[in-house]
């Protein structure tokens, strides 16, 4: 590792991780030069709006069985469309991304998918349906994705900003 990283956690923490090489005096500095970004980040997880409430095992078993059933549905629709179908579709758990594709043609989404408008939905699905054809995020992609969601650019961006 040459270099110094630094992240905010969502509760605020700082992660720094360096080189052991890298003396501490270094380290502080780099912290004490990032401060104002890590104010800046610190108060981004502040203003954040959860989409999903931290769910009992119970209501997790719920929502993932609601999510499984919207995805099929909707994945079976725009299938229809693009007339790619994926080998499989499921849905878990994962806390860092909405969905996934794999090599292989299988789409899993986050159980928290639930929680977002029809909207935003669909253009998860289609995003992730899209990458069975084109398993990237070139110029190609984005057309097949704006052939049914033409405001794609806006849903991406509501998405990041969380």
């Amino acid at each position: 590792m040459r270099s110094i990283r630094l992240a905010v956690r969502s509760d605020g923490e700082i992660i720094v991780s360096a080189a052991k090489s890298v003396p501490v005096f270094i380290i502080e500095r780099f912290v004490t030069q990032k401060q104002a970004w890590i104010e800046a980040q610190r108060e981004k997880m502040r203003t954040r709006v959860r989409v999903a409430p931290v769910p009992s095992a119970s209501e997790y078993k719920q929502y993932k069985q609601v999510a499984l059933e919207l995805v099929k549905e909707r994945v079976a629709h725009f299938s229809a469309i693009y007339g790619f179908v994926p080998k499989r579709v499921s849905v878990g758990n994962a806390r860092t991304r909405w969905g996934s594709c794999s090599r292989k043609g299988a789409l899993m989404f986050s159980y928290r998918i639930v929680f977002l408008s029809a909207e935003l939905r669909d253009y998860l699905i289609v995003h992730e349906l899209c990458h069975l054809k084109e398993f990237n995020h070139s110029a190609k992609f984005w057309l097949l994705v704006a052939q049914t969601i033409e405001d794609w650019k806006v849903l991406r961006k509501q998405l990041r900003m969380g």
